[in-house]
C-alpha cells in the first residue's frame, strides 16, 4: 500500500482486443474513473489489469464502465 490508501487489483478477460482501437478505448475508459491508479492491457493474454482504490470504486462499477460483458478473474 502507498500513502495509507487501500488498493485492489482486478483482471478482466477481454476478447477481441486486437481490433483497431479496442485496447486504447478500454485504457481510456478505465483511466477516466476516479480511484483507478493502474491500467495494463495485455494483448497476448487478452486481459486488462486494473489497480483501484476499493474505497472509491467497486469492481462492478469498473466492469460496467470498462467492459460491460467481460468475465472477471482474480
Amino acid at each position: 500500500m502507498t500513502n495509507g490508501k487501500r488498493q485492489a487489483t482486478a483482471i478482466l478477460k477481454i476478447h477481441g482486443m486486437s481490433k483497431s482501437g479496442r485496447a486504447e478505448s478500454l485504457r481510456r475508459s478505465a483511466a477516466g474513473l476516479d480511484g483507478v491508479f493502474l491500467v495494463d492491457v495485455n494483448y497476448i493474454l487478452d486481459n486488462v489489469t486494473i489497480g483501484y482504490d476499493p474505497d472509491k470504486l467497486t469492481l462492478a462499477q469498473i466492469r460496467r464502465k470498462v467492459v460491460p460483458s467481460a468475465p472477471t478473474r482474480f
